[in-house]
């Protein structure tokens, strides 16, 4: 028994496609989003004093602890051993080698738009910046100081 080739009037697939141009073989359309939108789709929300990962299940790397004087240092968090929320307190890192970070404020738990909560998202790790208040600043969620 002999099994026949695909063919069409003795001409195999293969010899049809070889007789093609390669513009006839082009990728399909892809529009790209203008890079302006696709920037502010992946740039976490600006709560005032912290950011919240958009997306559903993103999780930051880092924690980006931002300091009045301009400075900033950022956390792995992986290294985040323990996370503890006194609301006299404020919120306690416990980061690797016994090191602490204590970000001080007022409504440090409170929930803020859509239900966002500082403490909360920082478990999640769906923070990824922490920004230190300045004086005048009126944000329903305040932080003081930031202590390494």
């Amino acid at each position: 028994m002999t099994t026949a080739s695909p063919t069409v009037a003795n001409e195999s697939i293969l010899d049809r496609l070889r007789q093609k141009s390669p513009a006839t073989f082009s990728a399909p359309n892809t529009t790209a989003l203008p890079a302006a939108r696709a920037e502010e789709d992946e740039s976490p929300f600006d709560l005032g004093t912290f950011g919240w990962l958009r997306g559903v299940k993103d999780q930051a790397i880092m924690l980006e602890l931002r300091l009045r004087s301009g400075n900033v240092v950022a956390v792995s968090y992986a290294y985040i051993d323990r996370a503890e929320y006194d609301p006299s307190e404020g919120i306690t890192l416990h980061v690797g080698s016994g090191k602490t970070v204590r970000i001080e404020g007022a409504n440090l738990n409170a929930s803020v738009a859509s239900g966002a909560r500082l403490f909360e998202g920082i478990v999640r790790r769906r923070v990824p910046w922490v920004r230190e208040c300045s004086e005048g600043d009126a944000q329903a969620v305040r932080v003081t100081n930031v202590e390494f």
